[in-house]
């Protein structure tokens, strides 16, 4: 598959994914609530996380508590005495204490949505990235460490930092997303090869991006970036039995909560008039039905 095909493919799936499980998420609320049952919250605009570890902490969060308690802390405390016991320092702790873990874990992750390869190979690519963001923030401690000792002040990190950062989390997760929707290696080996132009930049044939395509690319953009998440909106009602742990986190550009007055009401028969219409327009494809 040649650039341009190639990464609409994988920018589009992305997006699917994201609404596919973020409507699964708001849906369990909503009906928990409607039984006066008051859930965690599921999904909390992952996609406009500063880097990867926060994306999954935002990303399936009642998965990722789960693995943290019976998978990853089971594994990281013995191996954390194990590195003091053989008095193992520097990266050769870390490794020990916080590497092996996070691959095990990210492993077992990538298992739990499906036995194979490209699942295997998913969790392996997130454990790599998680790796990579923990020696970050390690050395940019250690860095802020020796400017206190040398008596400089401490540098933040500024909005160019906050940028690269945001759009390299973004790369990462739209790269492994790729291994998530292949049905073999192989294929996403073709997908990754066309997405770094080794095909060209079109297809023969290739007309360019319709508009149907340019409009929803868009419109995931403004939805996904720019406008409040579903929790949001509906924050005053207290929507998740740990909202105010998460009510400050990942501010929207453009806020709106919603109200039971006019404006209100509107908004909620547009969605439900709009949801309807797209029902019947044919099949819908869940993603996540299938884990």
């Amino acid at each position: 598959m040649a650039l341009v095909p190639a990464w609409l493919a994988a920018v589009s799936f992305t997006f699917q994914l994201y609404f596919d499980f973020s409507g699964y998420s708001d849906m369990a609320i909503g009906l928990g609530r409607m039984f006066g049952v008051k859930l965690p919250l599921n999904f909390h605009s992952p996609l406009r996380a500063g880097n990867i570890i926060e994306y999954w902490r935002r990303w399936h969060m009642t998965l990722q508590r789960f693995i943290v308690a019976y998978i990853f802390q089971p594994l990281s405390l013995p191996l954390n005495r194990l590195a003091a016991a053989r008095r193992l320092q520097g990266w050769t702790a870390f490794a020990v204490s916080s590497g092996v873990p996070i691959l095990v874990t990210f492993i077992a992750v990538g298992i739990w949505h499906g036995a194979g390869w490209t699942f295997v190979l998913f969790g392996l690519m997130h454990a790599i990235y998680i790796c990579l963001n923990e020696v970050w923030r390690e050395w940019t401690k250690q860095r802020r460490r020796q400017r206190k000792r040398g008596g400089l002040a401490a540098r933040e990190p500024g909005t160019v930092q906050a940028v690269a950062g945001h759009v390299a989390t973004l790369l990462a997760v739209i790269f492994a997303n790729v291994l998530f929707k292949s049905s073999s290696v192989a294929a996403a080996k073709g997908m990754w090869s066309g997405m770094i132009g080794l095909h060209g930049a079109t297809q023969t044939g290739f007309s360019g991006v319709g508009w149907g395509v340019a409009a929803t690319l868009v419109t995931s953009v403004v939805m996904v970036f720019l406008m409040p998440n579903s929790q949001q909106i509906m924050g005053r009602f207290d929507p998740a039995f740990n909202w105010r742990e998460w009510r400050d986190v990942a501010p929207a550009p453009l806020t709106w909560t919603w109200k039971p007055d006019l404006a209100g009401w509107m908004f909620a028969g547009a969605t439900l008039f709009f949801g309807v219409i797209f029902i019947q327009r044919g099949q819908a494809v869940f993603l996540y039905f299938n884990f």
